[in-house]
């Protein structure tokens, strides 16, 4: 028997009801798949196998709100918006975020700032509840990398308490924390194309980092003092022509370092006045004046605390230049002088008095949110932390 004839025999021997029904089935069974192939792609998977998929997927989804709703991208070089998971997923933008292998929903938000006109850069960040499925921020990893040399003799990270006080009452508070202390520690995170040593971890799990190398050339104040009788300036920093310097120096450059600008938060830095003699590195003195801000210059107490020599007590210790990574700047300080309403204090080695009106530079000093998300680094000059 020939195949026409087999394949006739076949066709004959079957109800043309039962092919039909074959036929619809699965075109529907197709038809399923295509919608289901659509829907994925337009809404992004509500769960992923691991966590480069599920950062791929939020970002994604964030694209999509932005490329609907164009009114909410930033508008100006430099500045930034944030859309979290929750909104995307209540728009409809991707169906959830977790990791498949874990029983738990992970949150987290998307950044995104523009570059230059029509140009922008997205951020992401995730939190599982995991150390193995959130993103890498730059406050856990020194805790981690650093975590067993604490308190120890030789460079590195140390424990420490200091005052902090409310911008909304009188009361100060003591805050634990940890700081940078000795020669040169393994400190380093890059920003972009720069380097930045960090100064300390606060209480809230920030980290306060000023430039390795650059800074800002600025008087602390150049106005006219009724007391001294000439233009030798004011030494109150809230008012002060060095805030408002390193205010605008900020501003200017956000569109030249988005990484950093979109990364800061305002904090309480400490900026009230001390004398040549006043012991202690706990910010019991400059904290008694607060600036709320998201730039400032390093303040007396934190330079001193930086060094380990023991001997380095009080304000004029010569000995607080020995083993301090800080210790190689020229820059004013916050940090007012009691002396005289004309006077500030500076670092050239050793912590001086000096007249407001005198030019110099000016390390500014930032505060990086605890979520900072960094692609890796050990914190070391050659392979430093890196913010992305």
């Amino acid at each position: 028997m020939d195949f026409k004839k087999i394949v006739a025999l076949v066709k004959d021997s079957i109800d043309p009801k039962i092919i039909k029904i074959f036929l619809i089935v699965t075109g529907v069974f197709l038809l399923l798949i295509i919608l289901l192939l659509l829907n994925t792609k337009t809404t992004g998977n509500n769960s992923a196998n691991n966590f480069e998929t599920l950062e791929k997927n939020l970002k994604n989804a964030a694209v999509r709100y932005y490329k609907k709703y164009k009114e909410k991208l930033p508008t100006i070089s430099g500045d930034y918006r944030t859309v979290t998971s929750d909104e995307l997923i209540s728009s409809g933008f991707i169906k959830g975020l977790s990791i498949a292998r874990l029983n738990k929903t992970c949150k987290g938000n998307v950044k995104v700032y523009q570059q230059s006109k029509n140009m922008y850069q997205y951020v992401t960040y995730i939190d599982c509840g995991d150390v193995n499925y959130s993103s890498k921020t730059l406050g856990k990893e020194i805790m981690k990398q650093n975590i067993e040399n604490i308190s120890s003799t030789k460079d590195g990270l140390y424990s420490y308490s200091s005052v902090a006080k409310s911008s909304s009452s009188s009361k100060t508070t003591l805050m634990g924390g940890y700081i940078f202390r000795g020669e040169d520690p393994n400190n380093y995170v890059k920003i972009h194309s720069t380097l930045y040593r960090i100064i300390k971890i606060d209480a809230d799990g920030d980290v306060i980092i000023t430039p390795s190398s650059y800074g800002i050339l600025s008087s602390y104040d150049d106005r006219y003092n009724s007391f001294t009788g000439n233009t030798s300036g004011k030494n109150e920093y809230n008012r002060s022509l060095l805030k408002k310097n390193l205010e605008d120096n900020l501003e200017r450059n956000k569109s030249n370092s988005p990484l950093l600008y979109i990364n800061l938060v305002e904090k309480n830095f400490c900026v009230g006045q001390r004398t040549s003699r006043d012991v202690g590195k706990d910010g019991s003195k400059e904290c008694k004046t607060i600036d709320k801000n998201k730039v400032s210059a390093l303040a007396a107490y934190e330079y001193m605390a930086a060094s380990l020599d023991k001997k380095c007590l009080m304000t004029s210790s010569v000995e607080c230049q020995n083993y301090n990574f800080l210790s190689k700047h020229t820059t004013w300080l916050s940090t007012p002088s009691v002396k005289s309403s004309n006077l500030a204090f500076y670092i050239s080695k050793t912590i001086k008095e000096e007249e407001c009106s005198r030019m110099m530079n000016v390390l500014p000093v930032y505060a990086l949110s605890k979520d900072t998300v960094i692609s890796g680094g050990s914190g070391t000059k050659l392979d430093p932390y890196v913010v992305k």
